[in-house]
Order: C-alpha cells, then sequence, then structure tokens
C-alpha cells in the first residue's frame, strides 16, 4: 500500500491510496521483487496466507464482508 508518494515494479506503477498485490507465482518465480520510489515515498508491506474470501475496506475497518465493515463502524462511532 502506498500511503504517499509513487512505486514501479514490473512496468506497473502504483501511487498514493492504492494498493500493490504480488501473487505468489511473482513471488515463486523472483528470489527478490525489485521496488523503485521516488524520493519522500512511503509504502506498508501487509504479507500472509492467501484469503479465500473478498476483502472490503472502508478506512481502518477491514472484513471479508459488508456486515462487519457496518458493525465495526458504528461501534467505533459510539
Amino acid at each position: 500500500m502506498v500511503s504517499e508518494g509513487e512505486v514501479a515494479s514490473e512496468g506497473k506503477v502504483c501511487q498514493q491510496d492504492q494498493l500493490f498485490r504480488f501473487h505468489n507465482s511473482d513471488i515463486a518465480n523472483n528470489k527478490s521483487i525489485k521496488l523503485a520510489a521516488k524520493k519522500g515515498t512511503r509504502i506498508m508491506f501487509i504479507g500472509g496466507e492467501p484469503l479465500n474470501n473478498q476483502v472490503l475496506m472502508w478506512w481502518n475497518f477491514v472484513a471479508d464482508n459488508l456486515y462487519h465493515v457496518k458493525v465495526g463502524r458504528l461501534k467505533y462511532m459510539l
């Protein structure tokens, strides 16, 4: 996730507030992934086992369905 700036990898460009997703095949076929970033760019790496469900995000809330996102949002607002 690019929180500030711009990142490029394998001919793809990812700008602020966009998510770069690398698939298992991308990683398995390479010993490393090369990134190029503009000065001052800030990025966040998130890793783990692949999720089998769709991932929904609203602000700081992440869930596998809209119901859980709404419940989290309501609990936060109370």
